[in-house]
C-alpha cells in the first residue's frame, strides 16, 4: 500500500468502522491507522473489541484508536456509541459500515429468527448507523460513507439466502443514499 498511498494522507481524519474487530474490517482499521487516521471500532463483544484495539495499537504503533461496544440493531445504543466517538475525536470524516451476520444454512434449517437477525444486523444496522452519523455529524460537515457488501445475491449462492438478501438491501440502500446525500 505504501506504493499507492502517500504516508500520512489520512492525518487528521476520523473513521468509524462497524465490525472492525475482525476480518476484513480489522484490516481496514489497520490501514487507516497506518496512514494517520484516528479510528473507532464498533462491535457487540467487548472482549473482542479490547483485543482488537490492543493488537492494532501494537501492530501500528498508533494510540489513535478506541473501541466502543455497540449493537448496530439498536438506535439508542448506536446514538450513545456515536456520542462517545464524537466526545473522543470531535468529528467523523469516514463511516465504514461492515457489521454483518453470516453462517451457512439451507432453507430447511434457516429459522425465521435467524433470517431476521442477519437482515437486522446487515441491512437495518447499516441504515441505523448511517442515519445516526449523518444526523449527528455529516449533515452539517460532510463525510464519506462506505458500505461493505457481497455479491451473493447476483447469481444466487447455496446456503446464503439470508446474507444474500441482506446484502442486496445494503447495495440498494447505498445507491439510494448516494443519490440523496451527494450534496452533503
Amino acid at each position: 500500500m505504501e506504493n499507492t498511498y502517500k504516508p500520512g494522507f489520512l492525518n487528521g481524519k476520523v473513521a468509524v468502522i462497524t465490525g472492525g474487530h475482525g476480518g476484513m474490517l480489522f484490516e481496514v482499521a489497520r490501514a487507516y491507522l497506518k496512514f494517520g487516521a484516528s479510528v473507532a471500532i464498533l462491535a457487540r463483544k467487548e472482549d473482542k473489541i479490547n483485543e482488537a484495539v490492543q493488537k492494532l495499537k501494537t501492530d501500528t504503533g498508533s494510540d489513535k484508536i478506541i473501541g466502543v461496544k455497540c449493537d448496530v440493531r439498536e438506535v439508542k445504543i448506536v446514538e450513545e456509541a456515536i456520542d462517545k466517538v464524537l466526545n473522543e475525536f470531535k468529528k467523523i470524516d469516514i463511516l465504514v459500515n461492515g457489521a454483518a451476520g453470516n453462517f451457512l444454512a439451507s432453507l430447511d434449517s434457516l429459522s425465521v429468527n435467524a433470517f431476521r437477525t442477519v437482515m437486522n444486523i446487515d441491512l437495518l444496522g447499516t441504515f441505523i448507523v448511517t442515519k445516526v452519523v449523518y444526523t449527528k455529524w455529516m449533515k452539517q460537515h460532510g463525510g464519506v460513507i462506505i458500505n461493505f457488501s457481497a455479491g451473493l445475491y447476483q447469481n444466487g449462492v447455496a446456503l446464503q439466502s439470508h446474507a444474500g438478501a441482506a446484502k442486496a438491501g445494503v447495495d440498494a440502500l447505498t445507491r439510494h443514499f448516494a443519490t440523496e446525500l451527494v450534496r452533503f
